[in-house]
């Protein structure tokens, strides 16, 4: 039926203008596009409507630490230290729940990027990237000079920022009196460098 009247139209309009012939052959064909199922435009709309939720980035208070001690237990990361180094933090909140977290725990002149965490239901959304962005961005505005981070899974993820691997015994020798580096003795972890001047 559709169809039928589309071709209706098309004959009625032929001997019309060419932009309006256009007009409206486009308008039918969608028409007809939509009546046989091609644009399933139900589906569709689904699709479009599944937007990831709104995130917005902060600096940490100690107010978070529950949260941030939670988030990292659930991915399996250590507490230690974090309540010391609670001022490092950003974190990434959407609905009034922290979603994903990221320290830079400053020695010297370098900071050891650690404690990059975000929940399973967030994840491939950009969070942890905006989160080392932020950090590194602070950083740049202070007086650091090295940027330095242990991963056991992830190094071509930090490979972005222009890290790169080097020997644990290579990085600057504050960094190394981390407890980050104290634990990563006990672990297969890669450590890995970004010169931030």
């Amino acid at each position: 039926m559709a169809a039928h009247r589309c071709q209706d139209r098309f004959q009625a309009v032929a001997c019309g203008p060419t932009r309006l012939r256009g007009e409206i052959r486009r308008d039918c064909e969608q028409h007809i596009r939509c009546v046989a199922g091609f644009l399933e435009p139900r589906r569709a709309l689904a699709r479009d409507s599944i937007v990831p939720p709104y995130h917005h980035l902060r600096l940490a208070s100690r107010a978070d630490l529950p949260q941030i001690a939670a988030l990292l237990e659930q991915c399996r990361l250590t507490t230690d230290g974090v309540a010391e180094i609670i001022d490092g933090f950003h974190v990434a909140q959407c609905d009034g729940r922290v979603i994903g977290c990221a320290a830079a725990e400053r020695h010297g002149d370098s900071i050891v990027i650690r404690s990059v965490a975000v929940e399973p239901t967030s994840r491939d959304r950009g969070v942890a990237a905006r989160l080392v962005d932020a950090l590194l961005m602070r950083a740049r505005g202070t007086e650091v000079r090295h940027a330095v981070l242990l991963s056991a899974s992830a190094p071509a993820y930090f490979a972005r920022w222009g890290f790169s691997l080097i020997p644990a015994d290579k990085a600057p020798t504050d960094a190394r009196a981390s407890s980050e580096f104290q634990d990563a003795a006990q672990t297969s972890a890669l450590c890995m460098h970004c010169e931030l001047r």
